[in-house]
C-alpha cells in the first residue's frame, strides 16, 4: 500500500503496547503508523518508542517487563531506553500533520520513560559425571541453582559478621540507631531478682506491649515450633491437611501467637504448667512442651525434617515471589521437586519476579546484610532521595530498627516534611536509583498513596464508606512503595558482590511516626483497633 505521507519517519522503531486494544483496533493504529512512513516493531529488544492507552506507569512497566520476559529467550540482549507515550499523541499529529511536541523533553504526552532492561536468563548449570544439571559447590540434595558458583562468592568481600554474644552495632554515627540497638538487648532476668517493668507485662495480650528479647531463653523450643507454622501455612498433605482449601490460617494464627508470647517470656521455661498462663499458649503447646523436655524435640517435628515434600515445598517457599499456594502448585500439580526442574520444565512461563528470586536465592536466603552494609544502602538511598526532593529523611526500620545483628532484606522508611513532596516520590527515586546504577531490578511499584492524593477523595486515615464501590484498601500498607534488588557499586567499601533485597517505602509526613513504628512492631494495627 503506498503511504499517505512521511509524517512519523523521523520516529524510532516503535511498539505499539497491546492492553487495551481490539484486534481490529490494533491492526487499524498499526496501519496509520506505517501509512504515514513509520516503522513498527512487535519486538521490545527494537524499540525505542511505545504507543499505550494505558496512563499508570506501574501499569506500563508490568506490560514492558512481560514482554521483556517472553521475548528474551529470542535475545540476550538489553532493550533500548523506551518512550512510552500515549495513543492521543499519535492521533493529534495525524490531526495536524506535523509531530507535536518533538522531541520529547517534558512533554505531558510521556507516560513513562524505561531504562534499559536485561532480560533474566536461567541460572548457569553445569552437567555432572551422572549426566544431571548441578550447581558447582551446592550439595546435590539441594541443588539450588544460581548465577554464580560460591566458588566466585568466596574470592569477594564477605560481609562482617557481629558476634552472636556481643551484639555490638556496627555503626555509632547514628545516635538514634544506637539508641534503638541498646533498648532491643535488654530482656527481663528475673532470676536475678530485678523488678517487673509494668509498662511491658510479658502477659499482654497485644505482642507490641511486651519487652521481648533479640534472642529468647527460650529459643531452641521457639524454632521447632516455627517449623511446625510453616508447615500449616504450606498444608503439607502428611499432616492431613486439605491443600486444596489453602493453608491452615487459624493453625498458622494459633502457633504465631504462641511463638510471640513465648519470645517475651522472661525465664527458662522448666514447668509446662507455666505455659498454660501466657496468652496464646493452650494444652496443644503445653503438649508438645512435655514431649519437647522428655526427649529434646517432638514427633511432629522429626517427622517434618524426615519429609521430602515438606523440605522441597520450604525449598520453594523460600524463593522470592511465591507463596504457599504456589508452592503447592509446583510440588503438587507440576510435579517439580527443586529448583533445577522449574528451570527445565517452567523458566519461560514464570513471572519476573519469580526469575529473579530463582536466580538470586542463595543470596537472598542464605548472605545476611551486616549492619554496616544496611546503613550505607540506608545512606544511598537517603542521598538519592535528595536528588528528587530536597529536605527528604529517612529511618531503617524491620529487623535492623529491632536491633538485629544481621538482616534479610533492608526496610527503609521516606518521607518528607513539605506538603505534597512524597507525591509521585516513589516513581522518581526508582528511576533515579536504577540511572545511578544501584538498583538492578524492580519487583514491585505501587502508587496507592500518590493516586489517592490526586483524587483527594478521602484523607490518610478516611476509608470510603462500606457499598460505595471503592476500594477499602486505605492503610498503612496502601503507601507508596517499590520493592526492589540493590547492588552496591565496587568502588564501594561496603561492596560484596551480593545482591540485596530492599523495601523502600513512602509515607506522608503525617503517617511519618505510625509508618514506622508499624514497620518496626509487627502487631501495632491490631492493638491500635482495639480502641
Amino acid at each position: 500500500m503506498k503511504r499517505l505521507s512521511v509524517l512519523f519517519k523521523e520516529l524510532p522503531p516503535t511498539l505499539i503496547l497491546a492492553a487495551h486494544y481490539g484486534e481490529e483496533e490494533l491492526l487499524q493504529l498499526r496501519r496509520a503508523l506505517e501509512d504515514h512512513g513509520a516503522v513498527v516493531t512487535s519486538s521490545i529488544f527494537h524499540a525505542k518508542l511505545a504507543i499505550t492507552k494505558l496512563t499508570q506507569e506501574k501499569r506500563v512497566r508490568r506490560e514492558i517487563y512481560e514482554l521483556v520476559r517472553t521475548q528474551g529467550a529470542d535475545s540476550p540482549s538489553a532493550t533500548n531506553d523506551i518512550d512510552v507515550v500515549k495513543e492521543k499523541w499519535i492521533r493529534k499529529c495525524i490531526a495536524e500533520e506535523k509531530l507535536v511536541d518533538w522531541p520529547f523533553e517534558s512533554s505531558t504526552w510521556i507516560v513513562a520513560h524505561i531504562p534499559a532492561i536485561q532480560p533474566v536468563s536461567p541460572p548457569k548449570r553445569v552437567r555432572s559425571q551422572s549426566g544431571e544439571f548441578t550447581v558447582p559447590g551446592i550439595h546435590a540434595s539441594k541443588r539450588r541453582t544460581l548465577s554464580r558458583t560460591k566458588s566466585d562468592l568466596s574470592t569477594q568481600k564477605r560481609p562482617s559478621v557481629a558476634s552472636a554474644a556481643s551484639f555490638e552495632p556496627a555503626s555509632s554515627d547514628n545516635p538514634s540507631s544506637r539508641r534503638f540497638h541498646a533498648a532491643s538487648q535488654t530482656s527481663t532476668n528475673a532470676s536475678s531478682g530485678g523488678e517487673e517493668d509494668d509498662q511491658f507485662d510479658y502477659r499482654d495480650v497485644f505482642s507490641c506491649r511486651r519487652k521481648t528479647p533479640l534472642i529468647s531463653r527460650n529459643e531452641d523450643f521457639v524454632k521447632l515450633l516455627m517449623e511446625i507454622r510453616l508447615a500449616r501455612e504450606l498444608a503439607l498433605s502428611i499432616l492431613y491437611l486439605d491443600r486444596a482449601n489453602g493453608s491452615d490460617q487459624v493453625g498458622v494464627r494459633a502457633y504465631s501467637s504462641a511463638i510471640a508470647a513465648l519470645k517475651a517470656y522472661p525465664h527458662k521455661l522448666t514447668d509446662p504448667s507455666t505455659i498454660s498462663k501466657l496468652p496464646g499458649c493452650g494444652s496443644k503447646i503445653v503438649s508438645i512442651f512435655k514431649e519437647y523436655l522428655r526427649t529434646g524435640a517432638f514427633s511432629e517435628y522429626t517427622h517434618l525434617q524426615n519429609s521430602s515434600e515438606f523440605q522441597t515445598l520450604k525449598l520453594f517457599w523460600g524463593v522470592w515471589g511465591v507463596g504457599a499456594h504456589t508452592a503447592r502448585q509446583w510440588y503438587f500439580d507440576k510435579g517439580w521437586r527443586n529448583l533445577d526442574d522449574i528451570i527445565e520444565g517452567g523458566w519461560d512461563t514464570l513471572p519476573r519476579v519469580q526469575q529473579i528470586g530463582i536466580k538470586y536465592y542463595e543470596e537472598f536466603n542464605e548472605h545476611k546484610i551486616s549492619r554496616s552494609e544496611v546503613e550505607e544502602i540506608g545512606r544511598i538511598v537517603g542521598d538519592a532521595c535528595q536528588a528528587v526532593a530536597a529536605g527528604t529523611v529517612y529511618e531503617i526500620c524491620g529487623g535492623y530498627r529491632r536491633g538485629k545483628p544481621e538482616s534479610g532484606d533492608v526496610d527503609i522508611i521516606i518521607s518528607n516534611p513539605t506538603p505534597h513532596s512524597t507525591q509521585n516520590l516513589c516513581l522518581g527515586l526508582v528511576k533515579v536509583l536504577e540511572e545511578r546504577g544501584i538498583i538492578t531490578h524492580t519487583l514491585t511499584i505501587s502508587a496507592a498513596t500518590s493516586k489517592r492524593e490526586e483524587n483527594q477523595k478521602h484523607s490518610f486515615r478516611q476509608r470510603p464508606p462500606l457499598g460505595s464501590g471503592e476500594a477499602r484498601g486505605y492503610g498503612l500498607d496502601s503507601l507508596d512503595k517499590a520493592l526492589v534488588v540493590i547492588l552496591l557499586p565496587k568502588e564501594n567499601s561496603h561492596y560484596t558482590g551480593i545482591h540485596r533485597r530492599v523495601d523502600i517505602i513512602i509515607a506522608p509526613w503525617r503517617a511519618w511516626g505510625t509508618a514506622i513504628v508499624g514497620w518496626t512492631v509487627c502487631d501495632l494495627i491490631f492493638y491500635i483497633s482495639d480502641f
